[in-house]
């Protein structure tokens, strides 16, 4: 499975919901163009918009999931999810 060249053991994966001045890797995430490829255009996280964020999403988050994927003891994403009654 996978490119036999490049073997490597993942150690653990888990997840880790950030801390406000984490909001860092989100914003180089989405800023960058290699991981933004898949359709969707890198975008400002700008550090004057972490706080509204941050209240939505991590501190009152009513129906909405977010955290970074860790693979042994690095960020390497995210993940996030939020509730739509109309599939309900």
């Amino acid at each position: 499975m996978g490119n036999k060249n490049v073997e490597r053991k993942i150690e653990k994966i888990g997840y880790y919901v950030p801390q406000f001045e984490e909001l860092v890797f989100r914003q180089k995430l989405y800023s960058d163009e290699n991981t933004m490829n898949y359709g969707d255009e890198p975008f400002d996280f700008s550090s004057d918009k972490w706080q509204t964020w941050f209240d939505k999403w991590v501190t009152n988050p009513q129906g909405r999931f977010y955290a970074y994927l860790v693979v042994d003891k690095r960020f390497v994403g995210d993940i996030n999810y939020h509730y739509d009654n109309k599939f309900d």
